[in-house]
């Protein structure tokens, strides 16, 4: 579970920051960010949840706008005149 739940982190990373033909490419083959989201393991701890949710992240990431990929938790920088 820490595997896919770094994998996932750095490709929400790479979705944000990255090169848009990164985007491209995931959205040609998100099956396997798809596969995370329904996620269980045989412990079924916290990490299922943490998967399902960056998994989740990462799809919502790569079919909006790169102009909107901002995330909520970080706030806009302010704008100095």
């Amino acid at each position: 579970p820490f595997v896919k739940i770094k994998c996932l982190r750095v490709i929400k990373h790479l979705l944000l920051k990255g090169h848009p033909s990164f985007r491209k490419d995931m959205q040609r083959r998100c099956e396997p960010i798809a596969e995370c989201k329904h996620y269980r393991s045989a412990a079924g701890d916290a990490f299922d949840h943490l998967i399902r949710d960056e998994a989740q992240e990462c799809l919502n990431l790569l079919y909006i706008d790169p102009g909107e990929s901002t995330i909520s938790s970080h706030p806009p920088m302010p704008e100095y005149q």
